[in-house]
Formats: structure tokens, C-alpha cells, sequence
């Protein structure tokens, strides 16, 4: 196998693992949604979303792009919102 080929399959194995991760953060996420239903909290949380965004920012220290990052976890913001809506119909 070439090293492209290689390379290939470890972006293919770092995927299955970014999937898995991210149905886990979906299963506490629906959690969390049946949590708020409970006391009538908002679904849509700002300050906490910032503050995940601040965390994210600090681990990856210049590594990646930051509005690269902000992009990729506000659509995983979006996908935990629809989560959370349909744990509370």
C-alpha cells in the first residue's frame, strides 16, 4: 500500500471515530434536552454554547484555524438543538 493509501486509512479510521463521538454528544444532548423539559429551560443556551467555543479555542492554541472551528461546532450546536427538540415532543 502507498503512503497515500496509508494516510487514507487513517482519515477513514479518525472519521469512524469523530462519528462515534459525536452520537455519544448527541445521546447526553437528548439528556440534557429531557433535563431542561423538565424546568422549562430553553433549549438554545448562548452563554454555554460561548463558553464550549472558548474551550475549544484554548485546547486547539492556534493549531487549527479559529473561525474554522466556530464553524464546525456551530453546526454541531445546530444538530444537539434538533436533538434536544425532539426529546421534548
Amino acid at each position: 500500500m502507498t503512503s497515500l493509501g496509508r494516510l487514507r486509512e487513517d482519515v477513514d479510521r479518525i472519521d469512524t471515530e469523530i462519528v462515534r463521538l459525536l452520537i455519544e454528544r448527541a445521546e447526553v444532548t437528548r439528556k440534557i434536552g429531557e433535563e431542561k423539559g423538565k424546568t422549562g429551560a430553553a433549549v438554545r443556551d448562548p452563554q454555554r454554547e460561548a463558553n464550549v467555543i472558548a474551550r475549544v479555542k484554548a485546547m486547539n492554541a492556534g493549531r487549527l484555524r479559529d473561525a474554522l472551528l466556530e464553524s464546525v461546532y456551530s453546526r454541531i450546536f445546530e444538530m444537539c438543538i434538533e436533538v434536544q427538540k425532539e426529546g421534548r415532543s
